[in-house]
C-alpha cells in the first residue's frame, strides 16, 4: 500500500472507500503508473548490533521502518526499509543500493 502510495500521490484507502460508496474507481489514476520507477527495499543486518542514531532516520522520506535506539537486532533480521524514485528500473534499483549502502555504512560506525 505505502508503496503505491508514493508511486502515484493518493491513499489507497480513500480509493477504496470511494470504489464502495461510488462503486467505480478513477481511470485518470492510471496513467500516473507510466511516468517513473518507485521502489522499496528492506536492509537486513550483515552482524549483530544495537541500534543507535536512528532518530536521524525520522526526518528522512526516504526511509521507514526506523528502530528504536537501543534495539538489539541480530544478523538476518531487519534494520530498515529504503525507497527510492527514479525515471528508470535500473535507475531506481541503483537509488535503492545506494540508500542501503548509505545505512550499512552508518552502522558500521556504531559501538
Amino acid at each position: 500500500r505505502r508503496l503505491v502510495e508514493r508511486a502515484h500521490g493518493f491513499s489507497m484507502f480513500g480509493l477504496h472507500a470511494d470504489a464502495c460508496s461510488r462503486g467505480t474507481l478513477p481511470d485518470d489514476r492510471l496513467p500516473l503508473c507510466l511516468r517513473r520507477a518507485v521502489g522499496k527495499a528492506i536492509v537486513f543486518a550483515r552482524d549483530d548490533f544495537f541500534a543507535r542514531r536512528t532518530r536521524e532516520w525520522l526526518w528522512s522520506r526516504d526511509v521507514a521502518d526506523v528502530p528504536r535506539p537501543r534495539t538489539l537486532i541480530r544478523r538476518g533480521e531487519p534494520i530498515c526499509t529504503v525507497f527510492a524514485e527514479a525515471a528508470t528500473p535500473k535507475e531506481c534499483y541503483s537509488a535503492l543500493v545506494a540508500r542501503a549502502s548509505r545505512i550499512y555504512a552508518e552502522v558500521a560506525t556504531w559501538p
